[in-house]
């Protein structure tokens, strides 16, 4: 039929249709995916409430993940269903749509619960992704008594949808999780070989330079035994200095003990000294800790922001500023070096697999930030590292305030 043909109501089915679609392709979280269909269909079939149950990990219950229309009190009352139990239980143990007509006129116990929210239509669906239950969806009325056959299917195509992206959703939290819970285990793991590095290691050595001190009054004087000992000394020395840095970039005491700022100062302050570039370093807003995960992910970025400097950027200054406001710590690393184009190719052909950025943006975006990167070949590098607070700041009186240092 073609379209001029097809009646106003239809065509508005249509485009709403297509903006819940849309709504779906964007969803980035379960909560948010019911609440945006609900918000879609709200005016268009006269609704005011809305639940949606995810079932539980345990595959016995149903979970209420987000809802409208009702007060917190009915929602904790709400709060947990066994299957089988209420409209939405019955539903999700049948895996079949239940619809209620003229609720407040029923006597059918499995509608005394919506009946108390003063309903007077209702239709729940079950949620259903590749054959797996994940939950319900149901909409009710209060100021009509049925549901229109167009309606209730409308309703179920998009109950349909929604399991799909609530699903995806979940999956991609799922993933989430997972590689944080990856990060904290490595992180575990380098703090574990870093104190061991430094507090073994560092000891062993120190009792070798001992033993070649006690050593040298045995040897007589200008002999080849003395000149002997005094390079096995400087081996030890620079072996010493080794071990120190590698427990430093593994994971360095004073980003558990002391925080962010001296973690990050001491951290580009050797740096600097090592690879022979003066860093301009400004931190302020840190004078109250940022939750663990925070601060390790910018400390490991700008790590990886400098290592990528020294490799790639042929730079001769950086500049370095970290800015920590009430909701978000924000850092900025520039260079001034042979920079790289839209093609992510440099003059010296770095392609942008060995720059690490993939890395850097995964570690913000797991906790929900970004890295941006402005580049052009011969203007330097700029990168831009926001993530978000999601905890209250814990006080912190091992660091004063806001500082400027120049480095190197």
């Amino acid at each position: 039929m073609p379209f001029r043909h097809l009646s106003d109501d239809v065509l508005d089915l249509l485009t709403l249709l297509g903006e819940i679609g849309t709504r779906f392709l964007t969803a980035v979280d379960a909560e948010t995916v019911a609440a945006d269909v609900f918000n879609a269909l709200s005016t268009q079939l006269n609704l005011g409430i809305y639940l949606n149950y995810l079932l539980t990990d345990d595959g016995r219950s149903l979970r209420l993940n987000s809802y409208a229309g009702i007060d917190e009190s009915a929602a904790r009352s709400l709060a947990v269903l066994k299957l089988g139990q209420a409209i939405c239980g019955t539903a999700a143990l049948h895996r079949t749509r239940i619809v209620g007509e003229d609720v407040q006129n029923t006597e059918d116990p499995l509608f005394d619960r919506v009946r108390e929210l003063g309903v007077t239509a209702y239709a729940c669906h079950p949620l259903l992704a590749g054959g797996r239950l994940i939950g319900t969806l149901s909409f009710g009325s209060r100021s009509r008594n049925r549901f229109t056959a167009v309606e209730l299917e409308l309703m179920h195509t998009v109950a349909t949808f929604a399991a799909v992206a609530i699903d995806r959703a979940n999956v991609s939290e799922r993933h989430r999780r997972a590689q944080m819970l990856l990060g904290r285990a490595q992180e575990d793991e380098r703090r574990r070989l870093s104190r061991e590095l430094h507090d073994e290691m560092a000891q062993r050595l120190a009792g070798l330079s001992l033993e070649l001190s006690a050593l040298e009054p045995l040897i007589r004087p200008s002999s080849a035994g003395t000149a002997r000992i005094e390079a096995l000394q400087r081996l030890v020395g620079d072996l010493g200095c080794s071990v120190h840095r590698i427990a430093v970039e593994l994971r360095p005491a004073a980003l558990d003990d002391l925080g962010l700022s001296l973690a990050l100062s001491n951290y580009v302050e050797e740096w600097s000294q090592r690879c022979a570039i003066p860093v301009d370093l400004h931190i302020s807003g840190l004078e109250r800790r940022a939750p663990e995960a925070v601060e390790t992910a910018v400390y490991r970025i700008v790590q990886e922001a400098l290592t990528n400097v020294v490799k790639h950027a042929r730079a001769t200054r950086v500049s370095l500023v970290i800015r920590a406001t009430e909701h978000h710590l924000q850092a900025v690393i520039e260079d001034n070096g042979i920079g790289f184009g839209v093609d992510g190719q440099s003059p010296g052909g770095t392609a942008p697999s060995q720059l690490g950025l993939a890395g850097m943006d995964e570690r913000a975006s797991l906790l929900g930030g970004s890295v941006t990167v402005e580049s052009a070949p011969g203007r330097g590098t700029s990168l831009y590292v926001r993530i978000p607070v999601q905890q209250s700041l814990h006080p912190r009186a091992t660091e004063g305030p806001a500082r400027t240092n120049v480095i190197g």
